[in-house]
């Protein structure tokens, strides 16, 4: 293994998949950035840019298939012509009424959920980006920034960690200081990163500290205390501790998309209870002898059943899209075999 490689990130998982791939006519690299139509990576040799190859192109099934911020791929002559296999995805459903996905961030081994304690934390957005997070492989850590802007700052963080349960919630001042030896124990030895969060919560700033320099453009706050929008596109950055970090855009929306068991994980009050429900399959609404409600607080079992109906509902428009396109798969082939042969 390269040792440029591996202050990249590459592993002995990677080393295996790339000897499985048995293609010496490619070089290994990763994905630092994401614009329309084009990559920035960087690789034993140096950093550059990439297209992605027509036949990747042609043969993915959607946008989990294509290279994402993150992703270790495989390059030749300018051109990406395999991904490979990912760990700790973090994927996200698109706004809209459709069924389509957003890829935000791969190879991620800790998710940090970033919110500001200047307004009223968003406990239902925190356990939103903490399903995504869990869902995707990537255990979450929550944490509060501006904590220098308000005197009770510190019971807003305690009250935040009892209610999100055993995932970590540190507070920080990006200003002060205050927080980041907690922050570093929790972060040590840990390969990648991904920053996730609303826009204007000082998440490039917080980045910036952890960066040691102001690599990421950051705005001033408003007097609401409310920060401005300031990063544009995902990319990853390098910590000069070691390690990797993916800073991503604000976002407005969290989608849910498949979920099979972040949901679970992210409100693990509720799956433990549930246990004593007298019903297995109990819904926790109107059952008799239900072990949740009443226990666990109306505006968490709310959230719970409202991401259960969500993820159900999203699943069933996967499974409609999935037909419609092994549908148009069969009828393109058939297409082409009457052509071909009508040319015969």
């Amino acid at each position: 293994m390269q040792p440029v490689l591996r202050s990249l990130g590459w592993s002995l998982r990677l080393e295996a998949a790339w000897a499985a791939l048995a293609r010496p006519d490619l070089q290994p690299a990763r994905v630092t950035a994401q614009h329309r139509g084009e990559y920035e990576f960087i690789s034993g040799d140096g950093p550059g840019r990439a297209a992605t190859a027509g036949a990747l192109l042609h043969h993915a099934s959607g946008p989990q298939d294509l290279p994402v911020v993150g992703d270790w791929v495989g390059l030749r002559t300018g051109l990406i012509e395999v991904v490979l296999p990912r760990t700790g995805a973090l994927v996200r459903k698109l706004p809209g009424e459709g069924s389509e996905i957003q890829m935000l961030a791969a190879n991620v081994d800790t998710t940090l959920v970033v919110a500001s304690v200047t307004n009223e934390v968003n406990l239902r957005r925190i356990e939103r980006f903490l399903t995504l997070a869990w869902e995707g492989g990537a255990p979450p850590l929550v944490v509060l920034t501006k904590v220098d802007l308000i005197p009770e700052a510190g019971r807003v963080v305690r009250d935040a960690q009892t209610a999100l349960g055993t995932v970590p919630v540190v507070g920080v001042s990006n200003v002060t200081g205050e927080g980041f030896d907690e922050l570093a124990l929790h972060l040590e030895g840990t390969p990648t990163l991904a920053a996730l969060g609303p826009s204007g919560v000082g998440k490039s700033t917080l980045i910036n500290r952890l960066m040691g320099e102001d690599v990421l453009a950051t705005a001033e706050v408003r007097e609401d205390g409310k920060g401005r929008h300031t990063t544009s596109h995902r990319q990853l950055l390098f910590l000069p501790g070691g390690g990797a970090l993916i800073d991503t855009p604000g976002l407005r929306e969290v989608g849910l998309a498949i979920v099979e068991h972040g949901i679970e994980v992210a409100f693990e009050d509720v799956a433990v209870l549930a246990a004593g429900c007298r019903f297995p399959d109990c819904s926790h609404e109107h059952e008799p002898d239900c072990a949740v409600r009443g226990t666990v607080s109306n505006e968490r079992l709310n959230a719970y059943r409202k991401q259960v109906r969500e993820a159900a509902a999203m699943a069933r428009k996967v499974d409609k899209r999935l037909a419609r396109e092994e549908a148009r798969k069969w009828d393109k082939l058939y297409r082409d075999a009457k052509t071909r042969a009508r040319q015969r």
